[in-house]
């Protein structure tokens, strides 16, 4: 994801700045042109994103979710069971990278 920064004088009207960007709290990562990759782990993280501009910050806080359903595992597999007898099952989904869905 691209973040943008815009500076804004005491009037409201923008100014040309030049952001020194980093990721605090988790999340992810971002590299100098603002450009936000998201962890493995999902979450939201507060006050992640930081562009600073001299003496002035702004942050932005990161919601990542899961992926799309990559897998579905159901267990026990295989269950064994007597006649007349019941057993609880379970679905586990879970994103290409792991997360469960």
């Amino acid at each position: 994801m691209q973040f943008t920064a815009v500076g804004l004088d005491f009037e409201g009207r923008a100014v040309p700045i030049t952001p020194t960007w980093s990721a605090v709290s988790g999340g992810g990562t971002i590299g100098t042109t603002g450009i936000f990759t998201a962890g493995t782990a999902p979450g939201t993280f507060a006050g992640t994103v930081v562009a600073t501009s001299g003496d002035l910050s702004g942050i932005a806080t990161v919601a990542v979710v899961p992926g799309p359903l990559a897998s579905n595992t159901v267990l026990p597999n295989p269950a064994t069971m007597a006649i007349g007898t019941t057993q609880q099952f379970t679905a586990v989904g879970k994103d290409a990278t792991g997360n469960v869905v």
